[in-house]
């Protein structure tokens, strides 16, 4: 065989080879991608807007988010509920949502529990386009608590939804509600009000002029607490005519045995004055 034939022999082998790692890598996925097949439109769907929205009363905190609302086409309505007292989440208890437009007939959505601990996930359905007003009612502290949240649009088409403005986003650090239960943070309106300086001073507490009185004994001795009491604390509240303590004196031999036997008689006197009355 001469060299012009072997080098086409070669060239033939090496082709046949190339060819089969080709259709090996195409089968396997291994080559270079194949450009993504557009839609016939050429039109490109965008995300789903979402709207968010936080609302405060005396006792709770709403946080609610929701996709687009389109007319007949069921929405979850996401909403996070905190009890301001305690600043955990809601953990039992129904949530009524009422729709009101205009003057028709407003209709009611009751969703019996949480989800999970905080977190209801209806899926509402608005029956008309246009503005609709939203109340949330729920039973706390035996009464039915209600929240006027802000109106929410429901658009005619999901064309429609698609082209209005974006809702406005929320601006810093994502901080979930799931994580601000687990250490109880309280979030609020900012506002503007007046603060106060405060100067942590060392100071003395005296008793006001004329509310302090000595009592002097007529006799030398020592306290002693009453029957069956205490002598009372320093600043302990009193009463009219309560006996706080009692003096005994320092008598020893004929002047003890003398004051005892006083006593004794004056016991025995009273009796007797008792027994009288009676």
């Amino acid at each position: 065989m001469n060299r012009s034939a072997l080098r086409t022999l070669h060239l033939s082998v090496w082709l046949c080879i190339g060819a089969l790692l080709v259709t090996a890598c195409d089968r396997l996925g291994l080559g270079t991608p194949r450009q993504a097949s557009k839609p016939a439109s050429g039109h490109q769907e965008e995300p789903e807007k979402t709207a968010q929205l936080t609302v405060w009363s005396d006792s709770v905190e709403i946080f609610l988010e929701h996709r687009m609302l389109v007319v007949h086409t069921p929405t979850t309505f996401t909403t996070h509920v905190t009890d301001l007292t305690t600043l955990e989440p809601r953990r039992d208890g129904p949530l009524i949502y009422l729709f009101h437009q205009g003057t028709n007939p407003p209709f009611t959505h009751v969703e019996p529990a949480p989800e999970r601990d905080g977190i209801y996930n209806p899926a509402l359905t608005f029956p008309q386009p246009g503005e609709w007003s939203v109340t949330l009612q729920m039973p706390l502290a035996g009464q039915d608590h209600r929240i006027v949240l802000p109106p929410v649009m429901v658009f005619a088409s999901h064309a429609e939804a698609r082209q209005a403005p974006e809702p406005p986003g929320l601006e810093g650090i994502t901080f979930l509600k799931e994580q601000q239960w687990k250490i109880l943070t309280q979030t609020a309106l900012v506002q503007q009000r007046q603060v106060t300086e405060r100067l942590r001073l060392a100071g003395v507490v005296a008793v006001r002029s004329g509310h302090k009185a000595a009592v002097t004994p007529h006799i030398a001795g020592h306290l002693a607490p009453p029957p069956g009491a205490s002598l009372p604390a320093l600043g302990a509240r009193v009463n009219a005519g309560q006996v706080l303590a009692l003096v005994q004196p320092h008598l020893v031999g004929t002047e003890l045995l003398t004051f005892m036997n006083t006593q004794r008689q004056i016991q025995t006197m009273e009796v007797e004055l008792t027994v009288k009355a009676a």
